[in-house]
């Protein structure tokens, strides 16, 4: 077994790739290694890597680094799960340049997204047991339109709806995206008022945050959420965010219990969902 990977040898390995590259083109690192790179973990097992163009000679370099800096490198992006996310060039960020070689942190919005579509498949037995729940096909849409990645639980009957997954928008472009159940009601729903004073009575109670709570107009929520940031110090980023969805889901249902009054089930003749006009809150 090989030893895991520090900074000083992710230099190293930049340095004798712009070298040996005999033409230009870009390597992108991706996974632990690009955590690595800006400080979010000490060290890492491989590194992964995408070749985007990839430059001549590469791979005689590679073979040849990897006996000498005893180091476990892999062609790995998130493409191989996931088709290409609009603007993922635009949102990897620049290195450095070494010789005819330009290194890349990989976008880390398309990095999230391939992480949930792993850890998902996991999940979806446990939120599918929400009433109501419908497998969402639309979610790179959702991307598109509402900033978020999520499975979605819609419980019509309150005009309410629960989701879990990522939010991609954030304040500020160097936040990284957040891992995120949520509740959020309608404004319009006919048991508003019993739904909002039981939200802001579970953020009380559970630690929960609110938004939009006293604004009749709002969609209106609750959620529990943690930095995706958090789990990339993990040394097995895919298992760190299966548990967190399993434990914000355990709680969810004491949750469920506690407020039996609400409305949790779904219409089930309506003929019509709400999930396309959801907020993008």
């Amino acid at each position: 077994m090989r030893p895991n990977v520090d900074p000083q040898k992710i230099e190293q390995l930049m340095e004798v790739l712009g070298k040996q590259a005999q033409g230009q083109g870009c390597i992108y690192f991706t996974g632990g290694a690009s955590a690595l790179l800006i400080g979010w973990r000490q060290s890492t097992v491989d590194i992964d890597i995408r070749l985007d163009p990839e430059p001549a000679g590469i791979f005689q370099a590679i073979a040849k680094i990897k006996q000498e800096l005893d180091v476990n490198i892999e062609l790995a992006s998130p493409q191989d799960f996931l088709p290409p996310l609009p603007g993922w060039r635009d949102r990897s960020r620049f290195i450095c340049q070494k010789g005819q070689i330009a290194f890349d942190r990989y976008d880390f919005t398309a990095q999230a997204l391939s992480k949930l579509s792993r850890g998902f498949d996991f999940i979806e037995s446990k939120i599918a047991s929400q009433e109501g729940y419908e497998q969402q096909n639309v979610a790179l849409t959702q991307i598109q339109l509402h900033g978020r990645y999520l499975m979605i639980a819609e419980m019509q009957s309150g005009g309410w709806w629960c989701g879990l997954g990522f939010m991609l928008k954030t304040s500020s472009l160097t936040d990284y995206p957040t891992v995120r159940l949520m509740l959020e009601v309608i404004p319009n729903s006919n048991r508003r008022a019993e739904i909002i004073e039981a939200m802001k009575d579970i953020c009380k109670q559970y630690n929960w945050q609110g938004y939009g709570l006293n604004d009749t107009k709002a969609w209106s929520n609750i959620f529990r959420e943690e930095s995706l940031q958090h789990f990339l110090s993990k040394e097995d980023h895919v298992a760190a965010i299966q548990q967190f969805f399993l434990q914000t889901l355990d709680e969810l249902e004491k949750i469920k219990k506690e407020y039996s009054n609400l409305p949790w089930g779904a219409v089930q003749d309506s003929g019509e969902g709400f999930s396309d006009s959801l907020s993008a809150t």
